[in-house]
């Protein structure tokens, strides 16, 4: 596959088959939520009969504020009110520093298409999956579809990210037809091969995520709140999560499928991975049309205790208004320590929704004027590339990445008039 002249490459912006391209520069753009399972799991309705009549499995049993419940077998522990602030920007320099050498020798061309992902083969469980993956409507579920091929990117991925329910969760087709596009640009030694930007994304967070919690006094017992949750599995892959209660939020049907699909893997006589988190609980609810914060403190949030918000993928989805109010909802009913990471697209990305199948709405090109007006302060703002969100994934001084991180935000797009598209990942703290 032949690529466009490099000098002429701007971040997703290289003229390529539309799904290429999509795949190319913007797989992790896609990420719209995740979740983990365990056989004590249980399932809420959102309240949308539409939503209801749609598949899935059947919940066990339904506990009071309609809420998915995963406990593992760790006590709980005290909870103190009180959280020390203590940052330093030198001390996260080399907090950065130690995390990148993690990732510093491995090969670039240690793709996971190059070692096998798995063939999901016939009988159990491996029928029962494709067959639960083949119930989503393409023109109907683009939320779920989303939530998968994020998944099969992050297992093409995975001998950096190592999630252990990625292939799974995304499915046959997905990595299938991801894993031939990683394999024509690898061998075309193109500079960007499909997913990296997802791959980049995901250990930022997970790095990011890791940080935070290692801030937090260790007699507390943090809670980790994932916004649009999706088809992500950091409840199993995660050992820093070991002390904390994690809560997901998405969709009903969202919350179903992947219900369905882990519930599989058991019915077919494999086991899950083990649960790192203290506990995991799911809840089914529209953001933004419902009172999720009420079911997610149903549910057993609690406003007083340290919480990391994890908006991966999510925000954008959102309409401004919509969005804007989750991030106020956040800020002024946290009341103790309270991080936020998230990601924002610049204006520019949001046009790439036709060509990805998908709606983008809000967008934010400077997030750190943004925040601030919405009750946030100390924030933080990475591009992909950076010393912090590179992880050795992205060497090439040539990338678009790198490229793209050179040039200064305020310019909108290049000397053809092609638009610099960016997504900026932001740390930052309640007010």
């Amino acid at each position: 596959m032949s690529l466009m002249p490099r000098s002429q490459r701007t971040l997703l912006g290289a003229k390529k088959t539309k799904k290429v391209h999509a795949l190319e520069n913007m797989s992790a753009l896609l990420d719209v939520q995740s979740k983990g399972h365990n056989s004590s799991e249980e399932v809420v309705s959102d309240g949308r009969s539409e939503q209801q009549d749609a598949m899935m499995m059947p919940a066990k049993e339904v506990v009071e504020g309609g809420v998915v419940l995963v406990s593992s077998a760790l006590d709980d522990d005290d909870h103190d009110d009180s959280v020390a602030h203590k940052e330093e920007e030198e001390e996260e320099e080399e907090e950065d520093s130690v995390v990148n050498e993690k990732f510093a020798n491995v090969p670039f061309n240690n793709l996971s298409c190059e070692f096998g992902i798995r063939e999901f083969r016939p009988g159990k469980p491996w029928s029962a999956i494709r067959e639960l993956h083949r119930t989503l409507d393409p023109q109907r579920d683009v939320v779920e579809r989303s939530a998968c091929q994020t998944a099969a990117g992050r297992a093409l991925w995975n001998h950096v990210i190592h999630d252990p329910l990625a292939e799974v969760l995304a499915g046959d087709s997905f990595l299938s037809s991801l894993q031939e596009k990683m394999k024509k640009y690898w061998q075309s030694n193109a500079r960007e091969v499909p997913g990296v930007m997802l791959a980049v994304r995901t250990l930022w967070f997970d790095s990011r995520l890791s940080q935070a919690l290692n801030r937090f006094p260790p007699y507390c017992t943090p809670q980790v709140v994932l916004l649009g949750a999706g088809m992500d599995a950091r409840a199993y892959r995660m050992s820093s999560l070991k002390e904390c209660s994690v809560f997901e939020v998405d969709f009903l049907k969202v919350v179903q499928l992947k219900e369905s699909l882990l519930q599989a893997l058991v019915d077919g006589g494999q086991m899950l991975p083990e649960l790192h988190a203290k506990s995991v609980q799911r809840v089914a609810a529209d953001v933004a049309s419902q009172d999720w914060f009420l079911r997610l403190v149903n549910a057993g949030f609690n406003q007083d205790w340290p919480t990391v918000w994890m908006l991966e993928g999510f925000l954008y989805y959102l309409h401004e208004f919509d969005a804007k109010e989750t991030l106020k909802c956040i800020s002024l009913n946290c009341k103790n320590e309270t991080i936020l990471l998230a990601d924002f697209m610049n204006e520019s990305s949001t046009h790439m929704a036709r060509e990805l199948d998908t709606h983008f709405y809000f967008h934010s090109d400077w997030p750190e004027e943004l925040l601030p007006h919405l009750g946030f302060s100390n924030v933080k703002v990475s591009q992909i590339g950076d010393v912090d969100a590179n992880f050795g994934l992205l060497e090439d001084e040539l990338n678009l990445f790198n490229q793209i991180r050179q040039v200064p935000r305020h310019i909108k797009a290049d000397i053809h008039g092609k638009p610099y598209r960016r997504l900026l990942l932001v740390e930052t703290r309640a007010a």
